[in-house]
């Protein structure tokens, strides 16, 4: 007995004090990418692949988008997993991290489930939209929300993906409230040099 609530003490605390969201990864809004990883690759313009400076064991890869306002947006890709046939494996995580993110920032907006994917193989589903991987759980917690708008968030959206692989992972991605800022300034940028 005492071994079991000493194994659930442990585990909520890693939930809790773990790097899930201890400022989305370790970051924050409006930091600098030399504050961040001065060994960033950049992907596209202003979109960098980075090293979390707290990642979590869940995750394998973050990708940022700065300006001049600095950081505005964190999105953490899942580690592969390998799914049954009822894809209880990704469904049982998501629902995990869904309600940890439930803990910290209220209800979400609304949970997308396609039934269509629960039992039937990735190709009889999705063969006519000719892709490699498609959405099969969806999270969002945003203003529509009773949104508990902490550490500069604006919304945050998380996604459980499947490939034709029968593998699933997913992504998290966090939009701090100086978005609307940057993207007006990247459309700006963008809309000057045609």
């Amino acid at each position: 007995m005492k071994k079991s609530i000493l194994k659930v003490v442990v585990l909520l605390s890693v939930l809790l004090n773990g790097n899930l969201y201890a400022n989305q990864f370790g970051l924050s809004m409006g930091m600098k990418l030399d504050e961040i990883d001065k060994n960033a690759i950049e992907i596209k313009y202003n979109e960098y692949k980075i090293s979390a400076p707290n990642p979590n064991n869940m995750f394998k890869t973050y990708y940022i988008r700065t300006c001049s306002k600095g950081l505005y947006s964190v999105k953490g890709i899942g580690k592969s997993i390998k799914l049954s046939d009822k894809r209880v494996e990704i469904i049982s995580d998501f629902k995990r991290l869904e309600n940890i993110l439930k803990q910290k920032y209220g209800l979400n907006f609304s949970t997308k489930f396609d039934p269509d994917l629960m039992f039937s193989s990735y190709d009889s589903v999705d063969k006519k939209n000719n892709k490699n991987e498609t959405t099969f759980l969806l999270s969002m917690w945003n203003s529509k929300t009773k949104f508990t708008t902490q550490d500069n968030l604006f919304d945050i959206t998380m996604k459980a993906i499947i490939t034709r692989q029968n593998t699933g992972y997913i992504v998290i991605k966090y939009l701090y409230s100086n978005y609307e800022k940057c993207y007006n300034e990247e459309q700006h940028i963008e809309s000057g040099n045609l």
